[in-house]
């Protein structure tokens, strides 16, 4: 996609600025969107490694600690579930910017063929 972008640049299609700035702007929101989503998944992994720990102590038990194991182990979980579900807010994020960068693109090189077919 910025080869793409590049790539109209590079044959000198004349863009206004601004919509060259709301390209460069969505292009940096997805930048900064994908760095979030790896930087979550990277957090998810000692996350599930604890949670695999815990249930396997939880198994293990038998005395009255259990329940502790099994509340900790709750919110392990419930943690696992919320950094899921931003992974997912994310991606939608992620691909709201990519629809944006499209349709700017599409509608700049629509005004260009315009303009350059008046001329």
């Amino acid at each position: 996609m910025k080869s793409d972008f590049n790539e109209r640049l590079s044959q000198e299609f004349s863009f206004e600025a601004a919509t060259l700035q709301d390209i460069w702007s969505l292009f940096h929101t997805a930048e900064l969107l994908t760095k979030n989503a790896i930087t979550l998944i990277e957090a998810m992994k000692p996350t599930q490694d604890l949670l695999l720990n815990l249930l396997q102590l939880s198994m293990r038990s038998s005395e009255g600690n259990c329940e502790t194991v099994l509340r900790e182990t709750n919110d392990c979980m419930k943690l696992f579930e919320k950094m899921a579900s931003s992974i997912c807010e994310i991606a939608s994020r992620f691909e709201n910017a990519v629809n944006e960068i499209q349709k700017s693109l599409r509608a700049s090189t629509e005004t260009f063929n315009a303009t350059d077919s008046i001329e």
